[in-house]
């Protein structure tokens, strides 16, 4: 048979790879945010907070749009 000039062919690696992750979140850093916010236990300690309560009004808005 005669030499066609190509080398050996290229075999597929079988090694499995994971897929870059580009925010490169570790449980670690992810825990301390987690352990930074104040979660409140009822809806008096809630409705003091101003965060707390704009997310429950964007919620609820949310919940009116969907059933319009």
């Amino acid at each position: 048979m005669p030499e066609l000039g190509f080398g050996p062919i290229p075999r597929c690696s079988t090694r499995l790879s994971r897929p870059r992750d580009p925010y490169r979140f570790s449980s670690t850093s992810f825990h301390a945010t987690l352990s930074s916010i104040a979660i409140p236990t009822c809806y008096s300690e809630t409705a003091k907070l101003e965060c707390w309560w704009e997310a429950m009004v964007n919620e609820l808005r949310a919940l009116k749009d969907n059933h319009a």
